[in-house]
């Protein structure tokens, strides 16, 4: 399980899960009950009557664990999405390799709305195949305990041709959703430069940029719709071969048939019999779904390049100066940092030579907020619950860091890119003062 995988589970998501069980179990009792009334229609009414008093009870207790269930599962959204923003942000502040300038754009665009996204559609389609899982098995047993074991057989060889046609599909399903995806990343990456062009005021660049994004777009969603078309041809197939299997497993049962309270049970299990038919065509679906989902989550972390390693390979000191000094180590530019406790340090350097890399090994302490580079929607917040952000809030942040005394420091990552020349000025001249209270290390941009 991946990294980006483990942050989904939590207490939200077992306790959704949990109520989803209880209400599929209540739905499968409740076909139990129905059938069972069935049994006594000729023989005894009062059975008969006392039978279908439960079955309609169920129908109204059914709602109960469904509420609880669907209310946890948006809880459950939402803290899968805070543990991200949690995990992203302790891997930041804990020197782990973020973001490589080659690569900057991407890692930060998936970091923002497609990790947002992501963390949003995973427990749906968790959720989905765990529902549709739990109905199907459940109405498979109801309905084998109810009519005859026999039919349970015909089940088991519908499922055994799905799941046989999804494993010869698989790599080709798993190819095309890799060709896919990289063309979104094409998009998301081109939307962040515009972004960045939209905000500097260059007409022609822009221009350039948005010319980019339609034709990125159109090849995206060409083939997110081929795709599509694929996924839908291997489900109908699947769907249409078990249903067959299906039918012919229940024609059998109906012709064995020699009583009418026997064909009054078949009659009020065929409803039941026809969701599971659903289910099986629906589950295909989920399942593929849910695919996409974790080859995105796989994605996000190769972005993220959540792993351990030594982030100094990738800072080159000889092409970085701090207020115009240059220093052979980080642990001399910690020292030279940390001799008063306030000031301002811009850190200055070629494109690549790994200024945001080493701003974040510069992180110290809990008494800091860090401001990621403009343009992105992310918000970290360390320790102490002090949180930062970026774009236009970047102006509110500097005002209330006047009043926190708890912060010592403030880590800025390219703060400025995003601003005009007059709202640039206007924003040095308020770091300046920010930096006779607190100590302020920076990377400017350009």
């Amino acid at each position: 399980m991946t990294r980006s995988m483990r942050f989904l589970w939590n207490r939200d998501a077992y306790i959704s899960l949990f109520w989803l069980l209880i209400m599929q179990v209540i739905v499968a009792l409740s076909t139990y009950l129905i059938a069972t009334s069935m049994k006594y229609i000729e023989s005894d009414l009062d059975t008969t009557y006392f039978y279908m008093m439960l079955f309609v009870v169920s129908l109204f207790l059914v709602y109960f664990p469904s509420a609880i269930s669907s209310i946890y599962l948006e809880k459950w959204k939402v803290s899968a999405q805070k543990r991200f923003i949690l995990g992203f942000a302790s891997l930041n502040f804990g020197k782990r390799s973020l973001d490589r300038q080659k690569n900057k754009d991407e890692h930060e665009g998936w970091v923002t709305t497609e990790s947002m996204l992501l963390y949003g559609e995973a427990p749906e389609s968790i959720y989905s195949i765990f529902g549709t899982v739990l109905n199907t098995l459940l109405s498979i047993i109801i309905v084998s305990m109810i009519l005859d074991i026999s039919i349970l057989l015909w089940y088991v060889l519908a499922i055994f041709l799905v799941v046989g046609i999804k494993i010869l599909s698989k790599d080709k399903i798993a190819a095309n959703a890799k060709l896919v995806q990289g063309k979104r990343n094409a998009v998301i990456s081109v939307l962040s430069r515009m972004w960045v062009n939209t905000i500097s005021g260059s007409p022609k660049t822009f221009q350039n940029w948005q010319q980019s994004y339609l034709k990125n777009t159109y090849v995206w969603k060409k083939k997110a719709a081929q795709n599509e078309l694929f996924l839908m041809g291997v489900s109908s197939v699947s769907a249409m071969l078990a249903l067959a299997f299906i039918c012919a497993g229940n024609a059998l049962y109906l012709m064995s048939l020699s009583s009418a309270d026997a064909v009054a049970v078949f009659l009020v299990t065929l409803p039941r019999q026809v969701q599971i038919m659903q289910n099986t065509f629906m589950f295909f679906n989920h399942y593929l779904r849910w695919k996409g989902v974790a080859h995105k989550l796989s994605n996000l972390d190769q972005h993220l390049e959540l792993k351990n390693e030594d982030t100094s390979q990738y800072i080159n000191l000889e092409d970085i100066s701090i207020n115009g000094n240059q220093f052979n180590s980080i642990d001399e530019i910690k020292a030279y940092i940390q001799r008063q406790p306030y000031g301002r340090y811009t850190i200055q350097g070629k494109n690549g030579a790994g200024k945001s890399t080493l701003l974040r090994r510069l992180v110290e302490g809990d008494k800091y907020v860090f401001v990621p580079s403009a343009f992105r929607d992310l918000e970290f917040s360390n320790l102490r619950d002090n949180t930062s952000s970026d774009g236009e809030s970047v102006r509110k942040l500097f005002d209330s860091l006047h009043h926190v005394k708890e912060i010592d420091t403030l880590y800025l990552d390219e703060w400025d890119a995003s601003l005009d020349i007059y709202n640039k000025a206007h924003m040095h001249a308020e770091v300046r003062e920010l930096a006779e209270k607190k100590r302020i290390i920076e990377v400017v941009h350009g």
